[in-house]
């Protein structure tokens, strides 16, 4: 696996929507993503589970990111853009090269190296290097600080290197961007809890309810903290 400081020149295939896989026929499409390499193990062809999940577009762009889990059991994921396939040109699709041209162009694309990078972190992460997936994501950052994913991430590698402090203010940014994450507040609700900080964690298991009222983990915790404090 590369090193962070050596992605900025370099792109991996199907990691992001800018260098997504662009398969011009069915059978390719099946190749290519039964072919993917998995990031964390490095084998081809040894997934056990995968799906393409919904089709979704982008402008111009038509694409699936597939999920893949390698019998290494890494959950990888992987773009590709089916504009060139012989259904979507009947429906007069942009080819696919000059789709992904005209997006980033308009801006509508993502820095490919943030996708890249989250991936990577994923990876090092499974494989127990926290060191070097803490590297990625510290490198998404300096990229873009404000960017809700690799702040997630953080909060998740502090918590795992038990920097709970690190942790909590990381998942304070998350919370304070948008509620597109609210696993953060959850997050922050077992880090409270179990520091005893049973207010906080109130706080945080309650705005994690607003949006899965039925999650049974963050319901029993909460009534756990209401017992705690009611003595």
């Amino acid at each position: 696996m590369s090193h962070p400081a050596t992605v900025d020149n370099h792109h991996s295939d199907g990691l992001s929507l800018r260098y997504a896989y662009r398969p011009s026929t069915e059978a390719q499409l099946e190749s290519l993503t039964a072919e993917h390499t998995c990031l964390s193990c490095g084998d081809k062809g040894q997934f056990v589970t995968g799906d393409l999940g919904p089709k979704k577009q982008m402008a111009s762009l038509i694409y699936y990111r597939g999920a893949m889990k390698c019998q290494c059991g890494f959950m990888n994921f992987a773009y590709v853009i089916i504009n060139d396939l012989p259904e979507e040109k009947k429906n007069q699709a942009m080819p696919s090269r000059v789709s992904i041209d005209k997006e980033i162009n308009e801006g509508n694309i993502p820095d490919y190296r943030m996708e890249e990078f989250l991936q990577m972190s994923a990876a090092c992460a499974h494989n127990e290097d926290f060191d070097e997936a803490e590297a990625y994501i510290k490198r998404c950052l300096e990229i873009d600080p404000d960017n809700q994913a690799a702040l997630y991430n953080l909060g998740w590698l502090c918590t795992k290197r038990e920097a709970l402090q690190d942790a909590v203010q990381a998942y304070k940014k998350v919370e304070s961007i948008s509620d597109n994450f609210p696993s953060a507040s959850l997050n922050l609700g077992y880090i409270y809890q179990e520091a005893g900080d049973y207010q906080n964690a109130i706080k945080s298991y309650r705005k994690f309810l607003n949006r899965y009222p039925n999650h049974m983990d963050a319901r029993n915790r909460l009534t756990q903290c209401d017992k705690k404090l009611a003595g």
